[in-house]
């Protein structure tokens, strides 16, 4: 790879590092071809993206951007896993991966939001609900004090009207 192409490629990654919500980094030892497509196919599917860059070459597009926290865990044979869109799920892969695999991929970090994390993180973030999951939780509890009110106002209606017909009712058994 000549210069020209190293900073088309740095240029590149930096313009997409610099909308990463969050990414993995990783220690790829031996992994077969075979078992890193299907990698780069299930972080895919899960909204994300797998790199296997020269770390000097992703110190360099990662400077001034969100994932300038990670430059110190790039060291030896590393991929980076990233995404813009959702946080999480590419996370969720890689971290199946590295379970599956054993020996051959190690988690060594990650960064979420600009913030350095650690293998433990990872891992947390890895068993976070999916982020429609997170939403419709989160619209559910806006929405429930709306739904208890309109039940007890209903409740209360309907109890003043078995009063009433209940007072109706004993009216007549008096008077008939």
């Amino acid at each position: 790879m000549d210069k020209a192409q190293k900073n088309a490629l740095v240029e590149t990654l930096s313009v997409e590092f610099k909308t990463v919500q969050s990414a993995v980094v990783t220690q790829n030892l031996g992994m077969p071809v075979a078992e890193v497509t299907q990698l780069r196919r299930d972080i895919r599917l899960n909204k994300g993206r797998f790199k296997v860059v020269k770390n000097t070459l992703a110190r360099r597009a990662i400077k001034g951007t969100p994932m300038e926290a990670i430059g110190d865990v790039l060291v030896g044979p590393t991929g980076i896993s990233y995404s813009s869109e959702d946080p999480v799920a590419h996370i969720k892969a890689v971290v199946k991966a590295a379970k599956a695999d054993g020996a051959k991929m190690k988690i060594v970090g990650g960064v979420f939001e600009g913030k350095l994390l650690s293998l433990a993180e990872v891992e947390t973030l890895s068993k976070m609900p999916p982020k429609e999951e997170l939403i419709a939780k989160m619209l559910g509890s806006i929405n429930a004090p709306a739904t208890n009110l309109a039940c007890a106002l209903k409740d209360a209606g309907s109890k003043l009207v078995r009063a009433v017909e209940a007072v109706r009712k004993a009216k007549e058994a008096a008077g008939a």
